[in-house]
């Protein structure tokens, strides 16, 4: 029989040496022990080590984009709600939040895609770090963008004398800044009873309506319409929400509750007039301790002299720069950080309510009309064409530009500054080429 190299040879020790070499009785139950629970100890070391490992990773790769956020779009440094006032990247609290790669949600939870944000919507954006740019500007990576609108329903009433329409029986109340969408160019006064509009604001609590943003017609079947706010009260087949009754007899939600932010779902209006509810989503903010937030609406309530209520949160200021007097009413915007479910503002601006809202547009320079006196500027990552008026008698040139010089500059990049003009039209107040 031919030898196997790889077979071991028998023991050629005697029987009586090797019992007298085998291990006692105790050490043998003891290594039997040993192999039983050894994969139990080897995985279980490894799944410590594997945990060590992660928790590393987590701290020196939070501020860089990774681990998984409360939302699953990544992790992020920042929660910033409030109006998109910009273009180029969206600008939402004077910050530039580059939204080119972001997960864009809608109203309903819904994905959507980046061509539906406009001016005057109010989003909540997740985004990373904040840095300064060469020119002065705050910019960040938007992780994720949740449209937030206030109101989806029929007009019911238009009051062009008071500037108001009504909405759900919601009192919406028009601005010089309010931005109106496509087909609306004529503002207030284009709204008709029956057109079912989006109207995204701010709940000012102390006058009982919303401070119109944006108002947009929308053009697509409806099948139910929606609300946001603070609910006031639930009481039997009833619910307030934003000073307003709603049949709740339909509602079985255990999110709606008194003091709860939600987004209240309508059916059409019952035989007695009043708007039935069918559902209710409870409103959760990014709150965790210590994330960095930036908050943006109108304060309803001082509570102390340290505490306030900014779109539904109560603000710490006790420690905070304050500029401008806290007033129930005021627009404002608190900077800070959460803690314990609380805003706990390290700056407060308060604006006067007769500030108009200045938009800021990044972008290439497409066209120039010179008899016109217009720029068409292709802004933001879904590539709007934006047709901007340089006929205001205060607008500043930069860079010692004029009128005549644009026209060689077409495709080069500019940043405007504009306002919204009476008739609707977007009035360059600064015009900047960008190096």
């Amino acid at each position: 029989m031919p030898s196997d190299p790889h077979l071991v040879a028998p023991s050629t020790c005697p029987p009586e040496r090797a019992a007298a070499a085998a291990p006692p009785p105790a050490l043998r139950r003891w290594w039997r022990q040993i192999r039983e629970y050894l994969p139990d100890v080897l995985a279980f070391t490894g799944a410590l080590l594997v945990a060590a490992l992660a928790a590393v990773l987590l701290v020196v790769l939070g501020g860089c984009g990774g681990g998984v956020g409360t939302e699953g779009t990544g992790s992020y440094t920042i929660s910033s709600s409030g109006t998109i006032s910009g273009y180029g990247s969206i600008v939402v609290n004077d910050v530039h939040f580059d939204e080119s790669t972001a997960a864009i949600v809608a109203d309903d939870d819904s994905a959507t895609t980046a061509d539906v944000l406009a001016l005057g919507m109010t989003v909540e954006v997740q985004a990373g770090a904040i840095s300064t740019d060469s020119a002065g500007r705050q910019r960040s990576t938007a992780r994720q963008v949740r449209v937030v609108r206030a109101i989806l329903g029929p007009v019911t009433a238009v009051d062009t004398a008071a500037g108001t329409a009504t909405v759900l029986d919601q009192t919406v109340q028009v601005r010089a800044d309010t931005v109106f969408g496509d087909g609306l160019a004529d503002g207030l006064s284009a709204l008709g009873v029956g057109q079912v509009v989006e109207v995204y604001g701010d709940w000012d609590a102390t006058a009982q309506r919303w401070l119109a943003t944006r108002i947009a017609s929308v053009t697509t079947p409806v099948t139910q319409y929606s609300l946001r706010g603070v609910v006031t009260a639930v009481a039997g087949a009833t619910v307030e929400v934003c000073g307003r009754r709603y049949d709740a007899s339909a509602l079985s939600s255990s999110g709606v509750q008194a003091g709860s932010e939600v987004r209240l779902v309508l059916a059409a209006a019952t035989a007695e007039g009043a708007w039935k509810a069918t559902d209710g989503q409870a409103r959760e903010r990014d709150d965790d301790d210590g994330r960095q937030a930036q908050l943006e609406g109108v304060i309803g309530q001082l509570l102390s002299a340290r505490l306030l209520l900014l779109d539904g949160v109560v603000v710490d200021i006790g420690a905070a720069v304050v500029s401008g007097t806290p007033a129930a009413g005021a627009p404002a915007r608190a900077i800070g950080y959460w803690r314990n479910g609380q805003l706990v503002a390290t700056q407060l601006v308060v604006r006067a309510t007769t500030q108009v809202q200045t938009f800021v547009f990044e972008g290439q320079l497409r066209a120039v009309d010179t008899t016109a006196r217009t720029v068409t500027l292709r802004s933001g990552s879904a590539g709007q064409d934006l047709t901007i008026s340089l006929a205001g008698s205060s607008l500043e040139w930069k860079n010692g530009l004029s009128l005549q010089a644009l026209a060689a500059l077409v495709g080069r990049r500019f940043e405007v500054k504009a306002v919204l003009a009476s008739n609707g039209v977007l009035q360059a107040t600064q015009i900047k080429l960008e190096r």
